[in-house]
């Protein structure tokens, strides 16, 4: 149910993985008996590749030397936590499995990062003002559900929670939601913007550790059981510092960036001799 990982995530992470062959005495493949050298690959992945992966790792390493510059880090207690909620994505495990949890990794601590710098001279009080401003789409909650298809079954299942069954226990017998049926129904942290409206509206209505009543949605029959609620500036601070960053301020720090630096791309010099 929540929103899939942007495409912007993807780019990034097969940028992050591209260019990690090293020179091998092993062919990358062979045909009919010929061999095609990690060399002959690299070439062409230059030829395809080379001007957008060139960029973003100019990009990389000026974010990297204002990082420095300002000692601005990310901890890695932050990446675990953001990779805390990109694991209930529908996407995450298949992005794993193609690109490794340390390209995944790599990709939150740019993406933590960059917000930081591009939002490093904002002061609290803006910061404060915009949340003010965004809290019902920034406002959170913790829960975990179970889904079935007829209203019927929701009832049987409301009436084993309330009789005093465990709700990980029920979610996992009867549930038909594949991303969280073998973990208890649990769902994460959310946003209303990435539920169902009908969803969303009962789960910010339930009070933490209680039962919504049955919430239908196009996706069938709901009981959710709300866990935790983060509905104040001081619980959300990272999550506000990274919505405030949009794309105008986000271009308008790389512009500044790249204004002041000294930056010769051999590779645009490769391109211009073929000319």
């Amino acid at each position: 149910m929540k929103k899939t990982m942007t495409m912007v995530m993807v780019a990034m992470l097969l940028v992050i993985g591209m260019f990690t062959l090293t020179s091998c005495s092993k062919p990358a493949a062979v045909v009919n008996g010929e061999k095609i050298t990690y060399k002959e690959l690299d070439k062409e992945l230059e030829s395809m590749y080379g001007k957008m992966v060139i960029e973003e790792l100019i990009v990389k390493k000026l974010i990297d030397q204002d990082a420095r510059k300002y000692k601005i880090n990310v901890s890695k207690e932050d990446i675990n936590k953001e990779i805390d909620k990109l694991k209930a994505t529908p996407n995450f495990e298949r992005i794993v499995q193609m690109q490794g949890m340390e390209s995944v990794k790599e990709y939150v601590k740019f993406k933590m990062l960059i917000s930081k710098l591009a939002t490093k001279d904002a002061t609290d009080e803006q910061m404060k003002k915009f949340y003010e401003d965004n809290k019902d789409r920034l406002n959170q909650v913790k829960a975990s559900h179970i889904l079935v298809l007829k209203e019927d079954e929701a009832k049987k299942a409301l009436e084993r929670l309330n009789s005093g069954e465990d709700f990980a226990k029920v979610a996992k017998e009867v549930s038909i939601d594949p991303g969280s049926k073998d973990k208890g129904g649990e769902l994460g942290y959310f946003n209303r913007v990435a539920m169902d409206p009908e969803f969303a509206k009962a789960a910010f209505a339930t009070p933490v550790g209680q039962l919504s009543a049955i919430v239908k949605t196009n996706y069938g029959y709901h009981i959710i059981k709300v866990e935790d609620k983060k509905d104040a500036y001081d619980l959300l601070k990272e999550d506000v510092r990274q919505a405030y960053v949009d794309e105008s301020k986000l271009r308008s720090y790389m512009e500044n960036l790249k204004k002041n630096a000294k930056i010769t791309n051999y590779l645009d010099k490769k391109e211009d001799k073929k000319k």
